[in-house]
């Protein structure tokens, strides 16, 4: 018999400029998406298709702090331009993997003053980005 798969958030890595991540928001925190399709696919009115493949190395990067959070500050010198950084994220859980030679804060997070501890959502783009979900064959 098999033994069941087991995850374990703490054996995943996020490195925004060699600057571990520590102090992750609640939930998800964070998300990775390409920011345009792969494919452009159009379709005659015969039927007949074409495809064109899209060489885009552009990523959507939302990365959730909590307002505590010493990489907030970090974040915050990326999006005034001081930085362009490198990420790299792994999960070796689902084999998962992205790294990207720039990241930009594309819009700072929201600050909240508040009674209780609140999460900071930071938008970025990865530049030159390279994606693997659930590894390469």
């Amino acid at each position: 018999m098999e033994a069941p798969a087991t995850y374990d958030l703490s054996d995943c890595i996020v490195s925004v400029g060699g600057v571990p991540l520590s102090g992750a928001g609640t939930g998800s925190f964070v998300e990775i998406s390409q920011a345009s399709d792969t494919w452009a696919i159009a379709e005659g009115v015969d039927g007949s298709t074409a495809a064109a493949h899209s060489n885009s190395k552009l990523f959507d990067v939302k990365i959730v702090l909590l307002g505590t959070s010493k990489l907030n500050a970090y974040l915050s010198s990326v999006h005034v331009g001081k930085l362009k950084p490198k990420i790299l994220i792994a999960d070796p859980n689902g084999n998962d993997l992205f790294v990207a030679p720039t990241l930009l804060v594309v819009k700072a997070a929201t600050w909240k003053l508040s009674n209780k501890v609140e999460d900071r959502e930071w938008t970025c783009k990865a530049l030159g980005g390279l994606l693997f979900v659930g590894g390469v064959l």
